[in-house]
């Protein structure tokens, strides 16, 4: 390849690597959230139910369990299947 396609290349790629870094930082971000934001519901249905309310700690627990079911659709990438193969098979 010569010189100035190679340089044109590699500022390319660089790019393209930049723009999958920033997308993996977003998404553990997210990742980090999800566990946080169940702990803290859990807390508040616990709190609820101790301080005299087990209908609102019931409606609480009701309501986590529900969005924990549920999630978030999974995106497809280039290797999904491999991974979906490991957890089906491993």
């Amino acid at each position: 390849m010569p010189e100035a396609e190679r340089l044109t290349a590699f500022t390319d790629r660089l790019a393209e690597i930049e723009d999958l870094a920033s997308d993996l930082r977003k998404r553990a971000r997210s990742a980090w959230r999800q566990p946080a934001s169940f702990a803290l519901g859990l807390a508040g249905a616990a709190w609820t139910y101790a301080t005299g309310n087990p209908i609102g700690a019931l409606l609480g627990g009701g309501a986590l369990a529900v969005r924990g079911l549920s999630g978030k659709d999974k995106q497809a990438g280039a290797f999904s299947y491999i991974f979906a193969a490991h957890e089906r098979y491993a």
